[in-house]
């Protein structure tokens, strides 16, 4: 899903929280694709980190568990230890029923342990593929807080991520989901275009998916979706050799006869009429 951003208002509330916190807070898409964020600079050791190819790996399979947390409890924020044993914590941004993006801070150090255990903790934990030595001033840099502290900074992140969408800072582009939509069904005309699997697939709510179809085409979900593979079959009709049968299948109707009805009650027409009719298209 695409977002659009008042990006000078963004900054200056991004700003705000850094100044109150001196947690790095940073915007995402569902694709975890960092949008905005205060400061601008990465935190060098996660930077280091990223450098790797296993480090980056690391880091995104933690991103992809603290997404799936999200998506599974949408009311809460999540606060978690990355691999490198910093903490991180996530919060979602909802647009009525669906999550549109993430707001996220970090990276900071529980006080259960000292700096320098710390230390020692995230140079053990990525010494397999980098080399964090030259960065201890920055890590004793890092912000250490109590558990109460970092409890009070996911409060504040899930407030600000409540408030980013109240004064409509983030929102959805118009027509994004039917987009999203509609370029996946056209490229999976033979598979399975449930409404169930729609979802899942493009990690939307149900409700919304319809809503967005509705609106735009003013038909079902289930009625678009058989108008593009009829409008579909209609171009191999004309456009290629294949049987009746291997039409169907390719427009993802397995029925050859339930095909065959369906294409003549649109087009008042049966399938094999219609390719020997020259001047129909």
């Amino acid at each position: 899903m695409s977002l659009t951003l008042d990006t000078e208002n963004l900054r200056g509330f991004l700003q705000h929280f850094n100044t109150i916190t001196g947690l790095r807070i940073a915007l995402f898409d569902l694709d975890f694709n960092e949008l905005l964020s205060c400061p601008e600079q990465p935190n060098p050791i996660c930077d280091r980190i990223k450098a790797s190819s296993v480090g980056r790996e690391r880091c995104r399979k933690c991103d992809l568990a603290a997404q799936l947390y999200i998506k599974e409890n949408p009311e809460s924020n999540h606060i978690y230890f990355c691999h490198s044993g910093l903490v991180d914590g996530i919060a979602p941004i909802t647009d009525e029923t669906q999550i549109i993006g993430y707001m996220m801070i970090g990276q900071c150090l529980s006080c259960d342990m000292s700096i320098g255990d710390a230390w020692q903790n995230t140079v053990r934990l990525c010494s397999d593929f980098t080399d964090l030595g030259d960065l201890r001033e920055q890590f004793f840099a890092t912000p250490q807080l109590t558990n109460e502290q970092i409890r009070a900074c996911a409060y504040l992140t899930n407030a600000c991520a409540s408030y980013v969408r109240l004064k409509n800072y983030v929102r959805l582009r118009q027509n994004d989901i039917f987009t999203t939509a509609s370029k996946y069904i056209e490229r999976n005309l033979p598979g399975d275009l449930s409404s169930d699997h729609l979802c899942t697939a493009l990690l939307v709510p149900r409700n919304a998916l319809f809503k967005a179809v509705r609106d735009e085409t003013g038909l079902t979900l289930g009625q678009y979706i058989l108008q593009r593979r009829l409008k579909y079959a209609k171009y191999l009709l004309k456009n290629t050799k294949n049987t009746i049968a291997q039409t169907a299948e390719k427009c993802g109707i397995s029925d050859f006869n339930y095909f065959s009805r369906l294409f003549k009650k649109q087009y008042g027409i049966s399938p094999r009429e219609y390719r020997k009719s020259p001047g129909m298209d």
